[in-house]
């Protein structure tokens, strides 16, 4: 697998995932094609390993932001019932999800 980070107007906007025999246009014109992306993305081959993408992850779980985030919602969720807990979760999934794909 190699990463490869996306970026318009300069900007990374995102990091994606493909099998090591593809090459950037086919990165670039499936992220365009399969997924509509902007066509003006430019693609670039990840240059960092695998356990510093993974440790850049777990630097943005640990931080205060995330901790302000990851707190609210824990004591929102406790007072809750389990069906409720089990809705709420799933409606968060979907919030996170519409948020992430909102990336204009």
């Amino acid at each position: 697998m190699k990463a490869w980070n996306v970026y318009v107007n300069g900007e990374m906007i995102d990091t994606v995932f493909y099998n090591d025999d593809i090459d950037a246009d086919e990165v670039k014109r499936g992220l365009i094609e399969h997924d509509n992306y902007a066509p003006e993305i430019e693609v670039k081959l990840e240059t960092e390993t695998g356990q510093e993408i993974t440790d850049r992850a777990q630097r943005i779980l640990e931080s205060s932001e995330y901790a302000k985030i990851r707190y609210t919602l824990r004591s929102y969720l406790k007072n809750l019932s389990p069906k409720d807990q089990e809705m709420a979760g799933a409606q968060l999934k979907i919030t996170i999800q519409n948020v992430l794909d909102d990336k204009e």
